[in-house]
């Protein structure tokens, strides 16, 4: 460009660089060498490679084919985790039932919720139904005992409120003797009090006659 005002342009011909003025674009050029005619465009100013609809697309896309497969990943180590977690509680549950009935019968209430989606899948619905069968068994087991523990408890919780209320009774009773007790006291005072006025007004009586 030779000034504010002139253009440079490029003969598509010969290569030959000619002027023209900037503000008549687009026009048709002689080459001064070749002369070749040819159309003077303005320049379009290239855009950024970022703003380009088919590569912005195109990163999108990627990025929500990343993002589906990544959920989908962790959707499925999750699926496994709960699976792996509930196989763990089938086997503490089948480890106790002779040791410890009762963690027993806890473990497999557990197991037989966490698997509750997993019902429709073959490999959870034998150790499923294995699962609820035992726990069957151990309720009717442990029946008899978790009666006693239940009457044994409701037993404690009579017991307790009976010493509760023999407390409250008692303290009742301290609290009265206590008010009486006051009371006494109060009516002793009064009496020595009524007592020693009348001493005095007698002592004044006595020395007024004398």
């Amino acid at each position: 460009m030779s000034d504010d005002q002139m253009l440079d342009v490029v003969c598509p011909n010969c290569g030959h660089e000619c002027e023209v003025e900037a503000d008549r674009l687009p026009t048709k050029v002689g080459c001064p060498s070749c002369r070749t005619v040819f159309l003077a465009e303005p320049e379009i100013e290239a855009r950024p490679w970022y703003r380009e609809p088919i590569i912005l697309g195109s990163i999108v896309f990627s990025v929500l084919l990343l993002l589906g497969f990544a959920g989908y990943v962790i959707g499925d180590w999750r699926f496994k985790s709960r699976k792996a977690e509930a196989r763990a509680l089938k086997d503490l549950a089948d480890s106790r039932v002779t040791d410890s009935p009762r963690e027993a019968l806890s473990a497999y209430g557990e197991y037989l919720t966490r698997t509750e989606e997993f019902k429709v899948d073959p490999v959870f619905k034998v150790a499923i139904q294995d699962a609820q069968s035992k726990k069957r068994q151990l309720e009717n087991t442990l029946k008899a005992q978790l009666e006693l523990e239940a009457q044994q408890a409701r037993e404690r919780e009579l017991l307790a409120n009976q010493e509760k209320q023999k407390a409250e009774a008692e303290a009742r009773e301290r609290e009265r003797a206590e008010q009486e007790q006051e009371e006494l006291l109060r009516v002793v005072r009064e009496k020595k009090d009524e007592r020693n006025r009348l001493a005095k007004i007698e002592a004044k009586v006595t020395g007024v006659l004398f």
